[in-house]
């Protein structure tokens, strides 16, 4: 089905494109992607590395959320994902973790390139210094011409925050995460029940 949209901010900011062509794309070097592989290896982390053409997993992956992710991924007719030991490459992270990891060390050594946003008491959204969904909507508004006020967000989740704080109008949906409800310009309804497009009406 197509959806009617011209362009993408993919990536929590990593990735861009409008009409069909990239205009962003910010990349990490090869040699910081195998330390990080190396790290969470040795640190005992499960989770997705997040890339323009798939997403990786661990051959011994094993936290619940990243078991649906993986299975879910496998059902797609596209090859969208992939594991860390094959070639590919990878822009961020979805880092999940339990009793057996030491996820503080790993946070502890990567602070200084990369922010962790804390999602849930065992998941952590990890985007480059300096990169977000905010920077993001900035740079397409900056393509277009467009003034920042013209823009309108749409979040769910604490990921959306800076994306929601920096756009003319926000909106939270109803049934996301309830930080962003005091944050935001109106909330809707939940995004099963047509949510976005009662926001749309209303505004």
């Amino acid at each position: 089905v197509n959806l009617g949209f011209d362009g993408i901010v993919g990536g929590c900011g990593t990735y861009i494109e409008i009409e069909g062509k990239e205009i962003f794309h910010n990349t990490l070097s090869k040699k910081l992607q195998q330390e990080v592989i190396s790290d969470l290896q040795k640190f005992h982390i499960d989770g997705v590395l997040e890339g323009k053409d798939c997403s990786a997993f661990r051959h011994d992956y094993w936290m619940p959320v990243v078991k649906n992710i993986f299975t879910e991924n496998g059902s797609f007719k596209a090859r969208t994902q992939c594991f860390w030991e094959e070639d590919f490459s990878f822009d961020k992270m979805a880092l999940w973790f339990d009793g057996s990891s030491d996820m503080e060390s790993f946070r502890k050594k990567y602070e200084p390139q990369f922010d962790f946003i804390l999602r849930d008491p065992t998941f952590y959204e990890v985007v480059p210094k300096g990169i977000s969904k905010a920077t993001g909507i900035r740079y397409v508004c900056d393509e277009l011409g467009m003034d920042m006020e013209q823009s309108i967000a749409f979040g769910d989740s604490a990921n959306d925050v800076s994306m929601l704080q920096c756009t003319g109008t926000s909106v939270a949906m109803g049934g996301g995460n309830p930080i962003l409800f005091d944050l935001v310009d109106h909330v809707t309804d939940p995004v099963m029940e047509d949510g976005i497009a009662n926001a749309l009406k209303y505004l």
